[in-house]
């Protein structure tokens, strides 16, 4: 029987193209694939497209989540509410849309509290957590999360993402339905030696916003684990370690810091 893939997210679960890690992976085990995610939208959204599927009556084997920020809001309609789109609204959009645009960034300057904001995604996290694990014992799970929660950034405000800024890491949340993979996405975006800026121009030729070697690299870190699980059923974290370039899997504990409360996390601002 058909192995079925399915990823849900932002723009890192983009695997529409043959050459990303998502769809490498599937390519190379023959299995089915289906990829919702969409550049530019949050967590709320990622949840929102995996009951869709599910309660349409669509089976799946394995899944990938790859987690946004929690900063981007949910619309209906207007999927791509984050902090870059409520400033720079993007081209072609109805008199309504735009309004919503406006609207986001009003919120997001003048109510939006990154600390309150991650800590109930945590919460959401938790809760969704805990659905998976009672209600798909039977699957498997990859839990990416997509941005290092200890940045602060602002599109224009890319030299907050050198690595040597990158220092207490922390997570939303470990996940008990499956694999939580470490670090976030970005991390390793950035760690691309062909790496200049973000943008259009600079996208373009990186899926998902990872450089080539590392589609491959990062498929055959999840191929590798697939292949172990039998023998390794208990692990519960994979750590990507970032080599010249070169992504490496490694079993281990994760060495960073969760965010429990709020306590732990303003301890954690002030180093």
């Amino acid at each position: 029987m058909t192995v079925k893939l399915v990823c849900f997210g932002d723009s890192f679960a983009d695997g529409k193209n043959d050459d990303t890690w998502i769809s490498r992976l599937a390519i190379q085990h023959n299995w089915d694939r289906e990829c919702f995610g969409l550049g530019g939208t949050g967590p709320i959204y990622a949840i929102e497209k995996f009951f869709e599927y599910v309660q349409s009556g669509q089976d799946f084997d394995i899944a990938i989540f790859c987690w946004s920020e929690p900063s981007r809001l949910h619309h209906p309609k207007v999927r791509d509410l984050n902090t870059h789109t409520s400033q720079y609204i993007p081209k072609n959009k109805t008199k309504d849309e735009i309004a919503v645009y406006e609207a986001s960034g009003q919120y997001l300057k003048h109510f939006y509290r990154r600390d309150i904001g991650q800590l109930q995604l945590s919460g959401v996290l938790r809760w969704f957590d805990n659905y998976l694990k009672e209600n798909f014992s039977d699957k498997l799970f990859f839990h990416f999360q997509c941005f290092n929660s200890s940045l602060k950034w602002m599109p224009g405000d890319e030299e907050n993402f050198s690595p040597k800024d990158v220092k207490n890491w922390f997570l939303l949340h470990l996940f008990e339905s499956g694999i939580t993979a470490y670090p976030p996405l970005l991390y390793l975006s950035i760690n691309d030696p062909n790496f200049v800026e973000f943008g259009d121009e600079y996208d373009r030729g990186r899926h998902g916003h990872l450089g080539a070697e590392q589609h491959i690299l990062l498929a055959k870190l999840l191929s590798d684990y697939i292949t172990d699980i039998s023998r390794n059923p208990n692990w519960k974290t994979i750590t990507i370690s970032d080599n010249a370039g070169k992504i490496q899997h490694l079993y281990e504990s994760f060495s960073g810091t969760w965010i429990p409360d709020l306590e732990t996390f303003y301890q954690i601002q002030k180093k």
